[in-house]
């Protein structure tokens, strides 16, 4: 009488943003610069127009998961994050004015737009 027999099930969909699977592994410069530079990374970027939050980078690399490489005070920063399969990200965020504009670098070209179209809808 209106129990859920235990057998049951629901089929259902979360959509989760693609930056969750993402870990903040460390990451020196020196080997940022490598990553960003060896030919292999495909590049995607987005646009986020800044309305309240008083550390964008930080909350990007909240966002992301990523940790925080190189930073020049409200200027620039280079993140670094990974992919339990191992496939690195890259971001390269730049701040002007009221927006951020973070260039993205990825192991595999479908994360680098993933990526991307998470940050475009992504407040600050």
């Amino acid at each position: 009488s209106g129990l859920v027999p235990e057998e049951a099930t629901a089929n259902f969909d979360i959509a989760l943003p693609t930056t969750t699977m993402l870990m903040p592994n460390p990451m020196d410069m020196s080997g940022f610069a490598g990553i960003c530079g060896n030919g292999m990374m495909a590049g995607a970027s987005a646009r986020i127009k800044v309305k309240s939050a008083s550390d964008p980078v930080g909350a990007i690399a909240g966002f992301t998961h990523a940790r925080i490489v190189e930073r020049e005070s409200k200027k620039a920063a280079s993140l670094y994050a990974q992919f339990p399969s191992g496939d690195h990200v890259a971001l390269l965020v730049k701040l002007k004015d009221k927006s951020v504009t973070i260039d993205i670098k990825a192991s595999v070209a479908a994360h680098a737009r993933a990526i991307a179209a998470d940050l475009t809808n992504m407040a600050l």
